[in-house]
């Protein structure tokens, strides 16, 4: 009787680490899935053969995730519904260890098929499924109104603060963001001799994503030409040019698939005749995806 304790004691300890060790090296996988404007449903199962237990995705937001010890032993099945009612052909997702990707098969092939599935996993970059997934590549065009006041008071600033509109045109690279603007704003002047400031500025400029559950965050880095006009009392229009440097940050989020709302915080330098002028924007509007 000693014996078999002894020998069942010495099993459970056998097996214990194994399984903390397995534990311990379980990896989560998040699938993106990209779907035709059409489709109204979609559901997933993971490893179950009889397809009984389906899993419905948030349409808005839809993502499949995978906690496992080893990837290369999990099949994915979805299908996706343009009706809510009838459900279409189904495919498999699984991982390829020769390849060291995910590939996706179709369980029965569809004419004019864009629906695809994106991998974020630990140990790999974006990885596309099918050979037709495009690249995250967008293009919006950004409107908003811009209020503008000097950081630093120099003999540069001759309004105490300015208000206008920005019109933005963004290409979008996975998280590379290029874009290029224009910006006017009017300024009331606190010089006697000028009766307004206008004011035009043409843009180019770098930023990098950074997406959460609900935002985006994107650094920016730009510069450009700046188009000073102080409208003089008895002399009229008075044409400045001048460079400028910009550094800022955009918070935008999300209304629908088309539509987002955005705030940008942008400090502006410029250089004047005499002294380097510092000034700080901040605008707020909507942006729409082309």
């Amino acid at each position: 009787m000693k014996t078999i304790i002894k020998s069942l004691a010495l099993v459970c300890l056998f097996f214990m680490p194994v399984q903390l060790f397995a534990e311990n090296n379980l990896t989560t996988i998040n699938f993106k899935v990209i779907l035709r404007d059409d489709i109204k449903s979609c559901r997933y199962h993971i490893d179950d053969i009889e397809g009984n237990n389906w899993i419905y995705l948030d349409i808005e937001n839809p993502k499949i995730q995978l906690i496992t010890s080893d990837k290369t032993k999990n099949i994915i099945h979805y299908q996706y519904s343009i009706d809510n009612t009838i459900w279409h052909s189904g495919y498999s997702i699984s991982y390829n260890k020769e390849t060291k990707t995910w590939e996706s098969k179709k369980e029965k092939i569809i004419n004019n098929e864009t629906t695809s599935i994106e991998v974020h996993d630990e140990k790999k970059s974006i990885e596309n499924i099918n050979s037709n997934t495009k690249k995250n590549k967008t293009n919006k065009i950004s409107v908003g109104g811009t209020y503008i006041i000097p950081s630093i008071n120099t003999s540069e600033n001759l309004y105490d603060y300015g208000y206008g509109g920005n019109v933005r045109f963004d290409n979008s690279n996975n998280e590379l963001d290029l874009y290029g603007e224009f910006t006017y704003w009017y300024g009331s002047s606190n010089n006697a001799l000028i009766d307004s400031i206008h004011t035009g500025l043409f843009g180019l400029g770098l930023g990098y994503k950074l997406d959460y559950d609900f935002i985006s965050i994107i650094p920016e880095l730009g510069a450009g030409l700046l188009v000073e006009i102080p409208i003089h009392n008895t002399n009229g229009a008075i044409y400045c040019f001048d460079a400028f440097g910009e550094i800022g940050l955009c918070i935008s989020s999300k209304v629908n698939k088309e539509t987002q709302l955005f705030v940008r915080g942008n400090a502006l330098a410029f250089s004047g005749t005499d002294e380097i002028a510092l000034e700080t924007a901040l605008t707020a509007g909507t942006s729409i995806l082309l």
